[in-house]
């Protein structure tokens, strides 16, 4: 699963760490000029 958070968005990134989230990469300048959008991966467990 991959998400995008904006980098000035502290409070929701260490939300999405608490569930699992890392971060992979990073997108300057995509939204908002002078900020970054943080791009968050987390695998998901395939069950039975």
């Amino acid at each position: 699963m991959f998400l995008c958070v904006s980098s000035f968005n502290t409070r929701a990134r260490q939300l999405y760490e608490r569930c699992g989230y890392t971060k992979v990469g990073e997108f300057p300048d995509y939204v908002i000029a002078g900020s970054s959008e943080i791009l968050m991966h987390k695998r998901l467990v395939r069950r039975p």
